[in-house]
């Protein structure tokens, strides 16, 4: 493999905080990404050591095992590094299963773009057209998972099928998804060849082969922020806009927690038919045109939106001294003696006590 290139908005993480204020109704992704199985390879965001990732694709070669199962072996620092199905599930931690199929059937896969509120026909899978909270997995899942060099606006079938396993927690072979997407690197045409997954590849590395010589070479890496959630509702281009025709419905593990169980609506498996429920409860939507978003904040920092605040037992404490702000304190002599002691009991305070409740009557 030549002398190839880093994609700027491929394999990127994501940092899985709430969002902002402003757009809290994207909160239930937030929370349902963090259930998934896919949780440790979206976050996990080591230093990418560019010399490791390069020597890598540039003599890794596609071999089959015993089974006939296709898996890549390269050479780095005369060490033979070998990535299987089973190594990506065991580094990058992806709870599936190797008899999950890495394909999902056409139908169920729109069933589920039905389910999501999807706009458009389909094939192909128009991101635009999805409401702003699942364009927002769906670009979640392409610009970390997929091999897709970018998020691009039109998501390949491929694609979609992933994205609608994550979406209504299908079985799904995720592992297996992403070694085919390394194999077809090696075997595909020589234009589409990169530098893929520099991020999955260090994470193996750094699990099975530490011993490997780490540079000065850390690749300025991009990761997916809070600017993603508005970016989301921008509304850009005129020839694919989101119009919010259906309710929108939280299913999988998207639902949310606090929902009565009676208002719930599980997500049919491979052979059940998908409707909108017209007594599903609706969710208000912003209306914008949804756009693709770069990521762009490698650098992220957690916005520190706290705010002090005082709570009740400080709010008695406040009422308690409160009074003091009406006692008249001018023309008391500053000089009294700091070295007076005192030996009173409970019962010297009394009259004390009882002048102060005398100061504070109007």
């Amino acid at each position: 493999m030549g002398d190839q290139e880093f994609a700027k908005a491929h394999n990127s993480a994501i940092f899985l905080e709430d969002p902002p204020a402003a757009h809290n109704d994207l909160k239930f992704i937030v929370d349902g990404l963090k259930k998934s199985c896919l949780v440790h390879a979206l976050t996990t965001s080591p230093a990418i050591y560019q010399s490791l990732i390069k020597e890598f694709w540039r003599n890794g070669v596609v071999k089959k095992n015993g089974q006939g199962d296709k898996f890549v072996e390269a050479t780095i620092e005369d060490k033979k590094i070998q990535v299987t199905e089973s190594i990506i599930r065991e580094s990058l931690q992806i709870a599936d299963r190797p008899e999950y199929a890495m394909e999902s059937d056409i139908h169920q896969t729109q069933d589920v773009l039905e389910h999501m509120g999807y706009e458009g026909t389909f094939p192909p899978t128009i991101k635009k057209l999805l409401p702003p909270c699942w364009k927002y997995l769906a670009h979640v899942f392409v610009s970390c998972i997929s091999g897709r060099r970018s998020g691009a606006n039109e998501i390949s079938l491929a694609n979609t099928g992933a994205i609608a396993a994550l979406a209504a927690g299908f079985e799904f072979n995720f592992s297996k998804f992403i070694m085919n997407e390394m194999i077809l690197n090696l075997e595909g045409s020589k234009r589409d060849k990169f530098w893929m997954y520099p991020r999955f590849l260090q994470i193996i590395l750094n699990v099975n082969h530490a011993e490997l010589q780490r540079g000065n070479d850390i690749l300025d890496f991009k990761s997916i922020g809070p600017s993603a959630f508005g970016l989301m509702k921008q509304k850009r281009g005129r020839k694919f806009v989101f119009e919010g025709k259906f309710p929108l419905i939280k299913f999988g593990i998207y639902k949310e927690d606090d929902r009565d169980e009676s208002e719930e609506q599980s997500m049919p498996m491979e052979n059940e038919d998908i409707h909108h429920s017209p007594s599903e409860p609706e969710v208000e939507e912003i209306h914008h045109s949804p756009t693709s978003c770069v990521a762009d904040e490698h650098d992220y920092q957690k916005a520190n939106d706290s705010k002090s605040s005082r709570g009740d037992d400080d709010d008695d404490l406040y009422e308690d001294v409160e009074f003091l702000k009406e006692i008249d304190f001018t023309g008391i002599n500053d000089d009294i003696p700091t070295n007076i002691e005192f030996d009173l009991g409970d019962q010297d305070f009394d009259p004390f006590l009882g002048i102060l409740r005398l100061l504070r009557l109007p």
